[in-house]
């Protein structure tokens, strides 16, 4: 299956440190922030929200052939040697989705109580506003349905057959798509709150 690591760099140093700059201070609660720092923290913000958005487009598919071998495995009774390590792959990509828009759900709402007024800031939170318009519609319903017919196919499996740690991994799989689908239905909220707050 085709995997698509996807890095957050919110909170990390920027790519500028790859080539051995030194990376923007962290801004101190309450203190004002610099146009550019700002304006740095909106295309920050809206590339990596295109960055999840790209990570998302073989998902679905991923899910639906892990399905695929799972009815294949207990409809032959033969045991498929890469099933269960490639179900724990699949659980923690999920896994680390979450998470990453967890984090970038979070910087959002930071950038809605920063917003200004400002043609360069209203362009980056359009772009997000599509990025993250595209994550709900990738999430919900494709990608949680695909993770619902997982759960449903091996939590009627032989655990002999698919592995002992199967059903629990599908359901953490199952159980993180629909995380992921509540979070990008927040995002989504808040990245069209952002395009109008930052409208001129």
């Amino acid at each position: 299956m085709k995997k698509v690591v996807f890095i957050l760099s919110l909170f990390a140093v920027p790519a500028v440190c790859a080539a051995g700059q030194d990376g923007p201070e962290i801004p101190v609660p309450g203190a004002p922030i610099a146009a550019e720092d700002l304006a740095a923290r909106f295309n920050r913000a809206d590339a990596n929200l295109g960055a999840l958005r790209n990570s998302l487009t073989w998902v679905s598919r991923d899910l639906d052939e892990l399905d695929r071998r799972a009815n294949n495995i207990l409809q032959t009774h033969t045991a498929d040697s890469f099933f269960q390590s490639d179900l724990d792959r699949a659980s923690r990509d999920m896994s680390r989705r979450v998470e990453d828009l967890r984090l970038l759900s979070g910087e959002i709402k930071n950038l809605l109580d920063l917003a200004q007024k400002d043609p360069q800031l209203n362009k980056s939170a359009k772009s997000m506003d599509w990025s993250a318009r595209d994550i709900l519609a990738r999430s919900w319903p494709t990608m949680q349905d695909s993770a619902g017919r997982l759960e449903s196919t091996v939590g009627f499996g032989d655990p002999q057959l698919l592995g002992y740690n199967a059903q629990w991994l599908a359901r953490d799989i199952s159980r993180n798509a629909r995380q992921f689908t509540d979070l990008a239905r927040t995002a989504a909220a808040d990245t069209k709150s952002l395009a109008a707050k930052t409208q001129p």
